[in-house]
Formats: C-alpha cells, structure tokens, sequence
C-alpha cells in the first residue's frame, strides 16, 4: 500500500469534528434534547431583548433627567428596574436548563466511550499496541471538558448572531449619515457607528489570533504530559510494597520529578502565552476606549441626537453600561474572549478524535487466526505465533482438547506458552491458522496476577458474574475449599482487596471462582506461583474433584503438577510434542 493510500486509509477511520459533535443530536436522546435546547434558545433570545430594551430604556432615562421632567421619570425608573430583575433572573433559568442538557449529552457520549473501549476488548488491544496513552483520562476528563465547550459556545454564537443583528438595527438608527468633505469631495457614510463596531472587532480579533494561536499546541501537549505524571503516581501507588523492596523510593521520586518539570515547563509556556495573548487583548480595547464617543459628538453637536442617544451609544452617564456600541463590539468580539477557551476546545476534540481513530484501527485490522465456535472440541490447526514485529515465535501443527481433559503446557520462558493461550481467547491477532472453541463452552482465564476489584468481597469473588446469581452459603463454601476460611465471614466487607489479599489469597480466591462459576474450560497459566507446594496440590485437586466435566489446560514450571495431567503439550520439543502423561493414561505418546 503506498504512503498515499496509508493516509487516506487512516483519515477514513478518524471521524470528522462534525459527527464527533453530531453523535448525540441524532441519537435516541435527540429529541428531548432538542427539547431542552429549544427551551435554551429562547431564554437567550429573551436575554437579548431584554438587552435591547434595556439600551433603550437607560437613554430615555438620561433624556428624562436632562429635562428634569418628574412625570416622565418615575415610569422610567421602575422600567429599568424591571429590566435590571429580569436579566439575572433569565441567566438562572437558563443555567439550570443548560446544566441538565449538558448532563444528558455527557452521559450518552460517556456511555459511548466506555462502550467501545471495553466491547471486544479493545482496552486490552490498546494498551498491548501502545496505541493510545490514558484512555481513562479521555472518558473521564476531556469528554466532560468538550461537552461543556461545545454546548456553551454553541449557544454563545446564537446569542452573538441575534445581539449583533439587534444592537446593529439600534446602531444603524443611531448612526444615522455622517457627511464629510475630504479635498473638495463631498462624502457621505450611512451607518457609521455600524461600520466601526465591525471594523474595530476585525482588529481586534486578528491582534488576538497573532498573540494566542500558539496555545492550541501548547494546550494539547498539557494534556498529555499531566496524564503522564498522574500515571506515574498512580503507578508507585499501586505498587508501592514491590518498589519498597526494591527501595526504588529515591528513583521513583527522580521520575516523578521529571515528569512534574515537564508539566511545569508547558504551564510557563502557557502562562507567558496567555499573559501576551491578554495583553494584547486589553491594550487593543483601552487605546480605542473612547472611540464610540468620539464618533457620536458630531452628531450630538449637530443636534441630530439627545444626550441619552449618545448614553445609549456608549454607555454611562446614567445609561445602559457598555451602550449598543459596547454591546455590538462585545458580541462581535465573543470569538476573541473565548480564544483559549477554544485552543483547549480544539485540543480535546483532538484527543477524542484519536480515540475513535485507535478503535477503529483496531476494528479495522484483520485477525490473522481463523476463530470458529462450534462442534466439541478445542481445536488449533497449523497455528503459527508471531511476535508483534513478525518474528516467528511458535509453530504448531494439531491439537485436540476434549472435553474434561486436563493438558500441561511446558516449555522455557518465551516459547509461546501465554501467546498460546491469548491467541486462543482471541486476544493476540499475530499469526495465523485455524482455532476452533466449542460455541456452547463457557471459557475462564485465570492469569498468574488474576484482577480483583474494589468493592465486596462477595462481588470480588464472583467477578465477572453479579453477586447475586450466587448465595452467601455458596460463596463462604467456595472460599473454605480453597483454603481461605478466614475471609468467609468478610463477604460483605468492601475494600480495596488487590491490596488487602496477598498475592497467594488472591490466587486462591481466583480458584475458589472456578467452584462457583463451573466453567467449560479453564485455562490456568501460572496460576499457583505464590502458593506453596503443599497448598498447591490441595487447591488444584479440589478443583479436579469438584469439576469432573471441566476442561483444565494449564501453564507450569513446577513438576508436582505434572501428574495431575492426563496429557502433556512440551513447547521446548521441535516440532512441539504431546503426550499422555505416564501416572495418568499410560506410557504412548505421539507428535503434533
């Protein structure tokens, strides 16, 4: 494939800013959500006439005190008063409905995300590719931060749209025709006070974009390097009694250290980028501070406007704060205040964006194995594992498990034995050939550090399952067989137990789930190496006794299980070699 086709390959599996903002609105939540945004809609625009009123009512209200008329004020001062309630009132409304249209888009593309991260594994894949860093950041974080962003701005530009439309009818009124002559010529300019608000925006927005636009790589990478020091905390957290035998404190400290410095030094970009960007922005609006007075003296010295005409144009005196030339400019400059707001923006739909990109990635790259669920039996034809690179790693011709055989797979570290196992659950695409599960198994793995949740020990116990499919009896039996009598009576307790339980209770917990869940098969891999010989021995033939029916493969180096195999898979043997174990099924052996 060329390079062209390779990018055109990869910008078809990143979806487009457009459907990642849309998912929601076409969802099955659309229409209350429409719902809440129409009620949204309308208080803005019940903002912005309150706004126009408001401009006209505060220059009446000049006009009434220049004339020093008390009949006609009285009226006008409960008028502003009205207006000066409702505005707060209006913003409240809208908050609360806002906050619950937020809630619900936050919740539908929460569930999305976490819905494809953990359906086909993709969690694991990503990880095992290094495809994507801090997955959990990107549900947890940026979606609640893009959600936030887009839904404010979104109905910021409607206010804009409408308030510049309005305050422009009310400066096109005010503005009436400045008439000037320049070498002779007689000029006219209709809507002068219109003009200027647009042309003193446009300067001011291209000032903005010159001093700011460095933030939006700058912000991105913010991003990525605060995740990476999370990371690293909540990696010496997690392993904190491993790195204390190791007293690796000082190193830890030293990389924590580092990744912080990196954290800094992107803050101190970003603070001199901000304060540039604000500086620009504040020395652009107080040079041209008294710009809008400027440009209504001619006309108020003219005699076309009143005083209150020339308040509601810039504001004070008595008037509205800001007037319509302040309010026109204010909206218009919306996109220069919301300048880093929208460098952030930009940044997170990136990084949401490459989420999307990774799965699909993954959806889209073929399994190199032929995997089929049906008939009896376990079955793998002219299996060859790869390493990720494509190295050759493990070459087997035939194998058939039947039902409630109990297989060994030996062989040195890095033959194959966990690829083995990982290629049959479908979790490692590198490779090819046949691998065949029966459809109607139900199929358990149990690594050599199996997962524990937080939470109940009962609900611990019977992960993945609900703890409610199986009674307390069951449970406390479960955990006396495997010799942890003295968690029995701790099923209710909530803990974080993959730090209470030590390595070989949580082990054993791991088997007493096979006694509660019956599975089909089970693949043990390493599943015993913190127990000791004799508690290993025990665990494993009370699960042999207790599930006939189970098909029990497993991964050891230790030779006191070899006898509690019917047959042996050897790795180690070119090609690898199968036999029935001695002590079991007699002596005859023959090669896969």
């Amino acid at each position: 494939m060329s390079a062209t086709e390779q990018r055109t390959d990869s910008s078809a599996l990143r979806p487009s800013i457009g459907r990642l903002v849309m998912g929601f609105w076409v969802s099955e939540e659309k229409w209350l959500a429409y719902l809440l945004f129409a009620v949204c809609v309308s208080i803005t625009l019940g903002g912005v006439y309150v706004a126009v009123w408001a401009n006209k009512a505060g220059g009446s209200l000049v006009d009434a005190l220049v004339a020093r008329n008390w009949a006609t004020l009285f009226p006008v001062l409960v008028l502003n008063f009205l207006l000066a309630l409702a505005t707060p009132v209006l913003m409240i409304i809208g908050s609360v409905f806002r906050q619950l249209l937020e809630l619900r888009w936050r919740t539908w593309l929460t569930r999305h995300y976490v819905e494809r991260w953990t359906q086909a594994n993709h969690f694991f894949e990503l990880e095992r590719e290094g495809m994507l860093g801090n997955a959990d950041q990107r549900i947890a974080q940026d979606v609640a931060q893009f959600v936030d962003i887009t839904l404010n701005n979104i109905l910021n530009i409607i206010q804009v749209v409408v308030s510049a439309v309005s305050f422009g009818v009310v400066l096109w009124g005010l503005s009436g025709e400045l008439s000037f002559s320049v070498f002779g010529l007689a000029l006219a300019i209709p809507g002068y006070l219109l003009l200027a608000a647009f042309a003193y925006t446009f300067g001011q927005l291209a000032v903005v974009h010159w001093a700011g636009k460095s933030l939006i790589g700058l912000n991105n990478h913010k991003q990525t390097v605060e995740a990476e020091f999370r990371f690293l905390a909540m990696r010496l957290r997690e392993n904190a009694e491993q790195i204390a035998f190791y007293r690796g404190a000082e190193t830890e400290g030293q990389r924590l250290s580092g990744a912080f410095m990196r954290v800094r030094s992107n803050w101190v970009a970003i603070i001199r980028r901000t304060c540039r960007l604000m500086f620009a922005r504040d020395a652009y609006s107080e040079a041209f501070s008294l710009l809008p007075l400027l440009l209504a003296v001619p006309r108020y010295m003219s005699g076309d406007i009143s005083l209150g005409d020339v308040a509601r144009i810039r504001g004070g005196l008595g008037g509205p704060a800001g007037g319509a030339f302040g309010a026109m400019t204010g909206v218009l400059s919306l996109f220069v205040q919301i300048y880093p707001t929208f460098t952030l923006w930009l940044a997170l739909v990136n990084r949401l964006r490459d989420f999307s990109w990774a799965i699909n990635k993954l959806d889209a790259k073929p399994n190199g194995f032929k995997l089929q669920r049906g008939g009896y039996r376990l079955i793998c034809r002219d299996v060859h594992l790869l390493k990720p690179l494509g190295q050759p790693l493990l070459r087997l011709r035939s194998l058939e498990i039947s039902q409630g055989q109990r297989w060994l797979i030996k062989g040195a570290s890095g033959r194959g034995k966990s690829t083995l196992l990982r290629a049959i659950a479908g979790l490692w695409p590198h490779g090819s050939g046949l691998i065949r599960t029966p459809s109607h198994w139900q199929v358990m793995f149990v690594p050599q550090r199996s997962y524990t949740p937080t939470g109940t020990l009962k609900a611990a116990l019977c992960y993945p399952a609900e703890a409610a499919q199986f009674s307390d009896a069951q449970c406390e039996q479960a955990l006396r067989d495997c010799r942890l009598p003295q968690c029995a009576g701790l099923l209710h307790e909530e803990a974080a137990w993959h730090r209470k339980l030590s390595g070989g209770e949580q082990q054993r917990l791991a088997f007493a789930r096979l006694l509660l869940q019956r599975p089909n098969l089970v693949f043990l891999d390493e599943a015993t190496s913190a127990l000791d010989a004799e508690t290993e021995i025990a665990v494993y033939r009370h699960v042999l006794a207790q599930l006939p029916a189970t098909t029990i493969v497993s991964i050891s180096h230790r030779p006191a299980l070899d006898s509690l195999h019917e047959h042996v898979l050897d790795l180690d043997a070119s090609p690898p070699f199968s036999f029935n174990h001695p002590q079991r099924e007699g002596a005859s052996g023959y090669s896969f």
